[in-house]
């Protein structure tokens, strides 16, 4: 009879923590139904859409080219840097910055150099101008070569006019 009594006991303590499980649990789906309702309701209103809009552009939105019109200063010393050696070091000291995946999306090319003008025409992309001009600090301090950027331009027959390269 006492073990009877002490299944009893233990069958109806097992009945009623499950139902206090079940209770908690139901408990808890109704706040996250609410929790779900509340955040469906905000998706619906204009501000949050064209939010979520505008971020989606941004990530499908083309990089815009960009040309950059630069003098070297040399004090008086002939230009004894060619165009190659003069982008391999840019590509150097951009990919020693920022690494080489950067490199690669800021499409960083020198375009031409006058070395009877000390002035050339350097393109990339229109975000990473400040890291550009980091680059080009950059090549001042561990080459000593001063790059003046000029001017910035959208495009390309213009970045000529501007360094008189074309007339």
């Amino acid at each position: 009879m006492y073990i009877l009594n002490n299944y009893l006991l233990i069958i109806l303590s097992l009945i009623i923590t499950s139902l206090c499980i079940s209770i908690i649990s139901f408990i808890l789906i109704l706040k996250v139904k609410k929790l779900v309702e509340l955040f469906r309701l905000s998706l619906r209103s204009r501000l949050l859409r064209s939010y979520i809009k505008s971020i989606e552009a941004r990530k499908k939105r083309r990089l815009r080219k960009r040309y950059m019109v630069f003098e070297i200063i040399n004090y008086g010393r002939s230009l004894n840097i060619s165009k190659e050696e003069l982008d391999t070091l840019m590509k150097k000291y951009f990919k020693e910055l920022f690494g080489t995946t950067e490199l690669s999306r800021s499409g960083l090319t020198l375009i031409t150099i006058d070395k009877s003008k000390f002035r050339g025409v350097l393109k990339y992309h229109s975000t990473y101008r400040t890291k550009v001009l980091m680059t080009l600090a950059l090549l001042q301090v561990k080459e000593g070569l001063i790059v003046n950027p000029l001017r910035t331009t959208g495009t390309l027959r213009k970045a000529l006019k501007y360094a008189r390269i074309i007339k």
